[in-house]
């Protein structure tokens, strides 16, 4: 295959390849590589041969063609040379591949050949395509030719590092970059790495070097590594980077010292501060991690610490108090070494220290713990007699002296003799062995001979306990309460339980497990412990969950521990108080106490917390005119005495609202019945104090109804049922008075009592169940018939004479009053004339409330409700809904009841118990003055209200503009539209008859100050006159002072006040 392909490439250059499709014509030609670049021109083809020229024009016009490019001036016709009359086609520069379709995997040059006959019309333009073949003469290249790089050991396997990739500017398909190989120092060694990369469009690509195995700093530190990358040709180019990678320190490694356990001896007359051993340990860390510190440990008897030493650089061992000789005593030290790491990492030795009496000799021990180390070693398991060592016992002495006796001071273990030889022992296991209640056990064997002084010597060996699967694991807790807010994220962490295993190894890693059943709400990391949840959990459904959670250890078989989980769901604000009732009905009676509780509000909430904690509220806030208070608690209070003859029935609404964040509420209504309290007597309206008599004639019939006790009850129910009785009484049973309806009965002939009086006292009673009642007196008098009619007509003459008296002091007082009001106008018309605007004063004065209740005084009955109103508070009056409204009144029901007030006013009364009605007003006494003008009273009244209905011109306030400050002279009338927009405006009329209006304008902002005088003239005419004046305020608004004055009834006041309002441009009503 390798050979074919080599064939392939050199036919390929030296000849090209011809592919004809229709007169179309497409070469192959190679690049310029290397030596290649000496040639000048190099043969690709002949243009009219591949394109069959001759086949088209025959022999005789083939001779003629010529042969040339378009597209001249092209970057790539510059490269090739065509013969123009043999069309053969040659290179004719350098063509370099990785220059022209640089990243390109294809290159292509497409030129345009013109075919051209010199004698004949032939024309022919053929395309020619030039693929451009690639030769394998550019090989990858690394932007650099070495890198350092530092992994911790601690890494995982798995960890990738990203290197730049090399770059092949070779980009066809066969000789682009193909592979990257990693090795190390030597082809032979052993490497942690593997390489992986990926091409990118460029031409380069990304490596990544993955960690394959586990490293280990200790063992080695450092890596020299070869990257290599690898083109694709027959003899592949390769591009070379070295990468120096460094293995950093974690601090794994505990110190360990050079044996298990040591022995020394030392005399007894031994000197303080005398070195009696070396301890030497090593730490494979670096740095800080494998800097040693030597220690006595702390927790061993104080006897230890006293009497030795250690110097905490060099492991030095040291005497630092004397030491006393007992026969049979030897110290055990133990001796740690700790590396300085952030996290230190310590190792212990045991160091024996026997003390020698000066001058005695004394048996020697040898001890094998049979496993080759220097450690026993045994399974928890053992059985009783299995043994541990054997012990050999010397002493050099004869006799006595070399009669020797052991024995071990471990009842875990039996020291027992061999038979063969009574120097030699074995060390058995005397107890069952728990390697979690101790793991190694240090076994001292002593031994003494039986000379005087007896002499003996001891060793100590260590005997390890190796585990078993024995140990179930235990949790930390054998209940665990871990807590989570409701409407939590699927995967949020509960808490996180843990377990511990006694046994080591296999045997104590623990997993952790939940039962597959229980696994749609919890979950648990195998390895952590952290339970999280697998669902979202609503805590009005359910507030508590327990579940089961596993700890099985990876023994075999394996051991397993249960524990439970209680998970509270806390609570979140997402539940709405609501009230137990949509509607919340009470009664309470009136005249309580101020405070008294009319009744509770109940709501609930199915949170929990503060969240749940609901307060009540009214809502809005009530009003003055509700007399109750919601307390937060929801009881509901009077704040006021009640009155239900003032008010029987109060609804409002109220609101539930949690103590959450946000907080969340519901409403409800709340209707309260004031109910009845027999608090009010009954109100007689007739009998009265001032009328209490009744005439009646002497030939009345029996059994007819002489009169009625008319009252009433304001409370309600049998409160309000009136009762009706005689207390005392002058007639002899004359007369009856039934108890319901108060009808005074006539029970017998009245002939003897003509021109008597009879009295009653009468009770007027409720049937409350604690009585009211109210008393009158009533007096019926007894007339014959002919008394009667004489006392009528002297009745009539009496009233006449009144009357007319009356009528002539009355017409006097108009008189006089007329001329005293015609002066004071006079007087008011120039005191206007002369009076000018100041801008500081708001309004105009009014009279004082003084001199209006003096002229008060000296008139008749002239009153208007509203006259009231205008002198208590003058800003009290609006324009309001296009009507001039008086304290919520419209003006054309102020004028109607102005109307009624004035027929009803003057020299109106009632006259006497038969005989009612109203008196003559002063234009009705007048009908001749009336009847001129053509007007009546009520029509004068209501001239506005008939205009404005009419949508008319207001002829009562005829106008004229004079003489403007900018010169400008404008002669208009005001016109009230009241059926489009409501607004007084200006309309084209003149009015001939029209009395002057001074206006004053600046910068057509306007200040209206309207003083309106209605008045009767002595010849009935309606007249007004309006005095404006204009002060410019500012430039966004205006203030319209309107002042009614209105003058009625032989010139006198009858109302005075003002009218605020504000308006920009267009005066409204």
């Amino acid at each position: 295959m390798a050979s074919l392909r080599l064939s392939y490439i050199i036919l390929n250059f030296a000849i090209g390849i011809v592919i004809v499709f229709g007169q179309d014509v497409v070469y192959h030609t190679l690049e310029d590589a290397g030596e290649v670049r000496k040639v000048s021109q190099r043969y690709i083809g002949s243009v009219s041969t591949s394109a069959k020229l001759k086949e088209l024009t025959g022999e005789n016009d083939f001779t003629n063609l010529r042969y040339s490019f378009l597209t001249t001036g092209s970057q790539f016709t510059s490269l090739f040379f065509i013969d123009e009359k043999t069309s053969e086609l040659y290179t004719a520069g350098f063509i370099d591949r990785e220059t022209l379709c640089e990243y390109s995997p294809i290159c292509v040059i497409n030129l345009d050949i013109a075919a051209q006959s010199t004698i004949g019309s032939f024309f022919k333009k053929i395309k020619v395509a030039i693929y451009i073949d690639d030769l394998n003469d550019n090989s990858p290249k690394f932007a650099k030719e070495l890198i350092h790089e530092s992994i911790s050991e601690a890494v995982l396997v798995g960890t990738s590092i990203t290197i730049e990739g090399a770059r092949d500017r070779d980009t066809s398909e066969q000789f682009s970059l193909q592979n990257y190989t990693v090795i190390g120092s030597s082809p032979s060694e052993k490497i942690p790495f593997n390489i992986t990369f990926e091409k990118k469009l460029d031409g380069t690509s990304k490596v990544k070097l993955i960690v394959s195995q586990a490293l280990n700093r200790e063992e080695k530190d450092s890596y020299q590594l070869s990257i290599i990358a690898s083109d694709g040709g027959i003899t592949p180019q390769n591009g070379t980077l070295k990468v120096n990678i460094t293995i950093t320190d974690v601090n794994d490694n505990p110190p360990m010292f050079n044996k298990t356990s040591y022995n020394v001896t030392v005399k007894e007359d031994v000197n303080i501060s005398t070195v009696i051993l070396q301890l030497t340990a090593v730490d494979p860390d670096q740095g800080k991690n494998g800097q040693i510190f030597y220690g006595l440990s702390p927790h061993q008897s104080e006897t230890i610490l006293k009497l030795f030493s250690i110097n905490n650089i060099t492991g030095e061992l040291s005497v630092e108090a004397p030491l006393i000789y007992v026969p049979g005593n030897q110290y055990g030290i133990i001796v740690e070494a700790s590396d300085r790491g952030d996290q230190p990492l310590t190792s212990q030795t045991f160091v024996h220290v026997t003390i020698l009496d000066a001058g005695n000799s004394k048996p020697t021990i040898n001890v094998n713990v049979l496993s080759g180390a220097d450690v026993s070693k045994i399974s928890e398991f053992a059985n009783i007699g299995a043994v541990v060592a054997h012990i050999a016992v010397k002493d050099s002495d004869t006799g006595l002296n070399g009669q020797v006796s052991c024995f071990l001071n471990n009842s875990n273990f039996e020291l027992k003799s061999l038979e063969v030889n009574v120097s030699e022992f074995k060390v058995t296991v005397a107890q069952t062995l728990d390697r979690e209640n101790q793991e190694i056990h240090y076994i001292k064997i002593s031994c003494r001979d039986h000379g005087s002084p007896s002499l003996n010597t001891s060793e100590i060996f260590r005997v390890e306990v190796e585990d078993e699967n024995d140990n179930t694991p235990i949790f930390s807790a054998t209940k665990y309460a871990g807590n989570i807010r409701e409407n939590n994220q699927i995967g949020e962490v509960i808490r996180q339980v843990t377990a511990t295993d006694l046994d080591i190894g296999q045997n104590g890693q623990i997993r952790y497990y939940i039962p597959h059943a229980e696994t749609s709400l919890f979950e648990v990391d195998s390895v952590t412990g952290v339970v999280r949840s697998t669902t979202v959990f609503d805590r009005e459904k359910m507030k508590k969950i327990s579940t089961v959670i596993l700890a099985v250890d990876l023994g075999n078989p394996a051991n397993t521990g249960t524990t439970e989980l209680v998970v509270t769901i806390d609570d979140v604000n997402d539940e709405t108080p609501k009230f137990t009732k949509s509607e919340f009905i009470f009664k309470i009676s009136e005249n309580l106490q101020t405070g008294k509780i009319v009744g509770r509000l109940t709501a609930t909430d199915d949170d929990s917390g503060d969240n749940a904690k609901i307060v009540f509220s009214a809502y809005p806030p009530t009003p003055p005119t509700i007399p109750f208070v919601v307390l937060s608690d929801g009881v509901i209070k009077a704040d006021r005495e009640l009155d239900r003859e003032d008010k029987n029935y109060y609804e409002f609404k109220v609101i539930a609202s949690d103590l959450g964040f946000p907080s969340l509420n519901s409403s409800a209504r709340v209707k309260i019945t004031i109910t009845d309290q027999n608090d009010n007597a009954p109100v007689i309206s007739w009998p009265s104090k001032i009328n209490n008599s009744v005439y009646i004639s002497v030939k009345k019939e029996t059994g007819s109804v002489i009169t009625r006790v008319k009252a009433y009850d304001p409370d309600e129910g049998t409160n309000s049922v009136l009762t009706y009785y005689i207390e005392n009484r002058n007639d002899s049973d004359i007369f009856e008075l039934t108890h319901d309806t108060g009808e005074l009965l006539l029970k017998s002939k009245l002939d003897p009592h003509i021109g008597k009086l009879f009295r009653f006292d009468i009770i007027v009673s409720d049937r409350g169940q604690v009585h009211k009642s109210s008393r009158t007196t009533l007096n019926v008098i007894v007339l014959s018939p002919v008394s009667s009619k004489q006392s009528n007509f002297v009745i009539v003459i009496v009233l006449v004479t009144i009357t007319i008296i009356l009528s002539a002091v009355i017409i006097m007082i108009i008189c006089v009053l007329r001329k005293i009001d015609r002066n004071r106008q006079i007087k008011e018309k120039k005191l206007y004339a002369d009076t000018k605007y100041d801008p500081s004063v708001g309004v105009f004065s009014l009279p004082s409330d003084e001199s209006i209740e003096k002229k008060k005084k000296k008139e008749v009955s002239f009153s208007i409700d509203d006259d009231e109103q205008f002198h208590s508070d003058p800003l009290n009056i609006s324009l309001k809904n296009n009507n001039i409204s008086f304290d919520g009144k419209d003006f054309e029901t102020h004028l109607k009841s102005q109307k009624n007030d004035d027929n009803n006013s003057i020299n109106s009364g009632d006259t006497n118990a038969s005989d009612s009605g109203k008196g003559g007003s002063d234009d009705e006494s007048h009908g001749g003055r009336s009847s001129q003008s053509g007007l009546s009273r009520s029509q004068q009244k209501l001239w506005l209200d008939m205009q404005r209905t009419q949508n008319g011109e207001l002829k009562t306030f005829p106008s004229q503009w004079k003489t403007l400050p900018n010169g400008q002279t404008v002669n208009k009338k005001l016109w009230l539209d009241q059926s489009q927009t409501g607004q007084l405006r200006f309309s084209p009329a003149i009015s001939s008859s029209s009395q002057d209006i001074d206006i004053a304008i600046e910068n057509k902002l306007q200040v209206w100050e309207i003083f309106c005088s209605l008045q009767k003239r002595l010849n009935n005419n309606m007249t007004s006159f309006i005095s404006q004046s204009i002060q410019n305020l500012n430039q966004n608004e205006s203030i319209l002072k309107l002042i009614f004055l209105t003058k009625k009834k032989k010139k006198k006041f009858l109302n005075f006040g003002f009218i605020y309002t504000r308006f920009s441009h267009n005066l409204k009503f």
